[in-house]
């Protein structure tokens, strides 16, 4: 009897599993896959944790709702909340975040219709010293931290911007060259550009995703880009590894 009983809640469990999984990484390669992830994480004071959610499948969506509950008095209590932009073909989504205080969360993303679809928890230590780093871990996304600017202009000639502009009339042709110039190198075999409209004060839409080439120790690169509606836009480029490495917003009127 104790067996059946034993057997039964196996199986009511197992089938409660989800293949969704929300992970707490230092970084997420270029397959999506947490790079040291773990759920017990001591950090120096605005140092963020990337949060992977796997959803296993094309997320289908444009945006999804991430929530951070904190541990007070023994319960979990509302603590942050961020409006997260999907790319609706992939099946992940990374998310740097900062914890500023010590505590247990609970974290967890929710789609458009309120539908929970993964959940995780994860214990911080915020410390004023640096964290003692992983030995075995590889280190994948060791790299500094680049000085880029992202120019919007008419054309780049010997590598310099011609007629920077700060917004475009789609009555003008609405098309713009974007210049991305780094001061280091980009030590990245592809850049990737992610490219938002934003709909609300809080809500961005993914419009468009631009792959492209690059050598390690290329500084710049530029494309020609034509809108077809007015709005806000903004452009944010990440490395092979999807770590940003900047954003600038740019106005198309009528």
């Amino acid at each position: 009897m104790f067996f059946k009983k034993v057997a039964a809640f196996v199986i009511i469990f197992c089938g409660s599993i989800l293949p969704q999984q929300i992970h707490f990484c230092q970084s997420v390669n270029a397959a999506g896959k947490p790079i040291d992830s773990r759920n017990n994480w001591e950090l120096k004071k605005g140092a963020p944790v990337c949060i992977l959610f796997d959803y296993a499948k094309p997320i289908n969506s444009s945006m999804v709702y991430m929530f951070v509950d904190r541990m007070m008095n023994g319960n979990y209590e509302a603590y942050d909340s961020k409006a997260i932009s999907a790319d609706k073909n992939k099946t992940w989504i990374s998310y740097s975040y900062s914890f500023t205080e010590s505590g247990k969360y609970d974290v967890y993303f929710i789609n458009n219709s309120g539908e929970r679809l993964a959940q995780n928890k994860i214990t911080i230590k915020v410390s004023d010293t640096p964290p003692v780093e992983n030995p075995a871990v590889k280190k994948e996304d060791d790299r500094k931290i680049l000085t880029t600017d992202i120019i919007f202009c008419d054309n780049v000639v010997s590598n310099k911007p011609i007629n920077v502009k700060e917004s475009v009339s789609l009555k003008a042709g609405g098309t713009i060259t974007v210049y991305i110039r780094s001061q280091e190198t980009f030590n990245t075999n592809k850049l990737i550009v992610h490219i938002y409209k934003k709909t609300s004060s809080v809500i961005e839409d993914l419009v468009q995703t631009k792959k492209f080439k690059a050598q390690t120790n290329w500084r710049n690169i530029f494309f020609k880009y034509k809108f077809d509606s007015p709005g806000e836009y903004k452009f944010s480029v990440y490395d092979e590894l999807e770590n940003i490495i900047k954003s600038a917003t740019f106005i198309v009127t009528q």
